[in-house]
Protein backbone atom coordinates (compact mmCIF):
# COMPACT_ATOMS: atom_id res chain seq x y z
CA UNK A 1 0.00 0.00 0.00
CA UNK A 2 1.16 3.51 -0.69
CA UNK A 3 -0.41 6.80 0.33
CA UNK A 4 -0.60 10.26 -1.17
CA UNK A 5 -1.24 13.12 1.24
CA UNK A 6 -2.69 16.44 0.12
CA UNK A 7 -3.69 19.60 1.96
CA UNK A 8 -7.21 20.27 0.71
CA UNK A 9 -10.04 19.14 -1.53
CA UNK A 10 -8.73 20.89 -4.63
CA UNK A 11 -5.41 19.10 -4.27
CA UNK A 12 -7.31 15.84 -3.71
CA UNK A 13 -9.19 16.18 -7.01
CA UNK A 14 -5.97 17.08 -8.82
CA UNK A 15 -4.16 14.06 -7.33
CA UNK A 16 -7.07 11.84 -8.37
CA UNK A 17 -6.95 13.26 -11.92
CA UNK A 18 -3.23 12.59 -12.21
CA UNK A 19 -3.07 9.23 -10.45
CA UNK A 20 -4.76 5.93 -9.91
CA UNK A 21 -6.30 5.25 -6.51
CA UNK A 22 -8.25 2.32 -5.12
CA UNK A 23 -9.51 4.30 -2.14
CA UNK A 24 -9.68 7.90 -0.99
CA UNK A 25 -9.89 8.94 2.67
CA UNK A 26 -11.37 12.42 2.44
CA UNK A 27 -11.84 14.87 5.28
CA UNK A 28 -15.21 16.57 5.03
CA UNK A 29 -14.03 19.99 6.19
CA UNK A 30 -11.05 21.29 4.22
CA UNK A 31 -9.98 24.67 2.86
CA UNK A 32 -10.52 25.76 -0.77
CA UNK A 33 -12.79 22.79 -1.58
CA UNK A 34 -14.54 20.70 1.05
CA UNK A 35 -14.87 16.94 0.93
CA UNK A 36 -18.42 17.01 -0.39
CA UNK A 37 -17.50 19.18 -3.35
CA UNK A 38 -14.34 17.14 -3.99
CA UNK A 39 -16.45 13.97 -4.04
CA UNK A 40 -19.01 15.50 -6.40
CA UNK A 41 -16.19 16.63 -8.70
CA UNK A 42 -14.59 13.19 -8.74
CA UNK A 43 -17.94 11.47 -9.39
CA UNK A 44 -18.76 13.87 -12.24
CA UNK A 45 -15.35 13.28 -13.84
CA UNK A 46 -15.68 9.51 -13.43
CA UNK A 47 -19.01 9.62 -15.27
CA UNK A 48 -17.75 11.96 -17.98
CA UNK A 49 -14.63 9.92 -18.72
CA UNK A 50 -15.85 6.39 -18.02
CA UNK A 51 -13.15 6.04 -15.42
CA UNK A 52 -13.51 3.28 -12.83
CA UNK A 53 -15.33 4.36 -9.66
CA UNK A 54 -13.00 5.15 -6.76
CA UNK A 55 -14.19 4.32 -3.24
CA UNK A 56 -14.37 7.43 -1.03
CA UNK A 57 -14.57 7.32 2.77
CA UNK A 58 -15.51 10.53 4.57
CA UNK A 59 -13.57 11.33 7.73
CA UNK A 60 -15.50 13.70 9.97
CA UNK A 61 -16.52 14.71 13.46
CA UNK A 62 -19.95 15.62 12.07
CA UNK A 63 -21.97 12.42 12.21
CA UNK A 64 -25.54 13.56 12.87
CA UNK A 65 -28.02 11.81 10.59
CA UNK A 66 -28.65 14.82 8.33
CA UNK A 67 -24.88 15.26 7.89
CA UNK A 68 -24.40 11.59 7.02
CA UNK A 69 -27.29 11.93 4.55
CA UNK A 70 -25.38 14.77 2.87
CA UNK A 71 -22.26 12.60 2.55
CA UNK A 72 -24.25 9.82 0.93
CA UNK A 73 -26.03 12.32 -1.35
CA UNK A 74 -22.60 13.51 -2.52
CA UNK A 75 -21.97 9.82 -3.33
CA UNK A 76 -19.34 9.07 -0.73
CA UNK A 77 -19.27 5.35 -0.01
CA UNK A 78 -19.24 5.48 3.77
CA UNK A 79 -17.88 7.53 6.65
CA UNK A 80 -15.77 7.20 9.77
CA UNK A 81 -16.36 9.53 12.70
CA UNK A 82 -13.64 11.38 14.55
CA UNK A 83 -11.86 10.71 16.73
CA UNK A 84 -11.03 7.82 14.46
CA UNK A 85 -11.17 4.35 15.98
CA UNK A 86 -8.77 2.19 13.99
CA UNK A 87 -11.15 -0.80 14.00
CA UNK A 88 -13.90 1.38 12.52
CA UNK A 89 -11.54 2.68 9.84
CA UNK A 90 -10.40 -0.84 8.96
CA UNK A 91 -14.05 -1.94 8.82
CA UNK A 92 -14.93 0.88 6.42
CA UNK A 93 -11.94 0.05 4.22
CA UNK A 94 -12.90 -3.64 4.20
CA UNK A 95 -16.48 -2.71 3.28
CA UNK A 96 -15.25 -0.65 0.33
CA UNK A 97 -12.88 -3.39 -0.83
CA UNK A 98 -15.61 -6.04 -0.70
CA UNK A 99 -18.08 -3.80 -2.53
CA UNK A 100 -15.44 -3.03 -5.17
CA UNK A 101 -14.74 -6.73 -5.68
CA UNK A 102 -18.48 -7.42 -6.02
CA UNK A 103 -18.82 -4.67 -8.63
CA UNK A 104 -15.83 -6.05 -10.54
CA UNK A 105 -17.36 -9.55 -10.48
CA UNK A 106 -20.69 -8.21 -11.79
CA UNK A 107 -18.91 -6.29 -14.55
CA UNK A 108 -16.99 -9.39 -15.67
CA UNK A 109 -20.21 -11.46 -15.74
CA UNK A 110 -21.87 -8.89 -18.01
CA UNK A 111 -18.88 -8.75 -20.36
Amino acid sequence: MSASIVGDGLEATTAWEEGSFDLILLDVQMPRMDGLEATRTIREREAATGRRRTAIIALTANVMSHQVDAYMAARMDTFVGKPIAIAELYGAIAQCVLEGEAEADEASEVA
